[in-house]
């Protein structure tokens, strides 16, 4: 399944397309909703890097 943000959206967070994912992925990370692991394989990173970057 995709998700379809729109160029509005983006604009009006102030965020770049990669930085709203960031958001995303953090938010749901922090709300018990994805796990550290599943985090981690959306951003691309190392569990890790995740953990230095929460």
């Amino acid at each position: 399944m995709s998700l379809v943000i729109s160029d509005e959206l983006v604009k009006a967070s102030g965020f770049s397309e990669n930085e709203l994912f960031l958001e995303i992925v953090l938010m749901l990370f922090q709300q018990d909703k994805i796990s550290l692991g599943k985090a981690s394989e959306l951003l691309g990173l190392h569990r890790m890097q995740f953990q230095n970057l929460c």
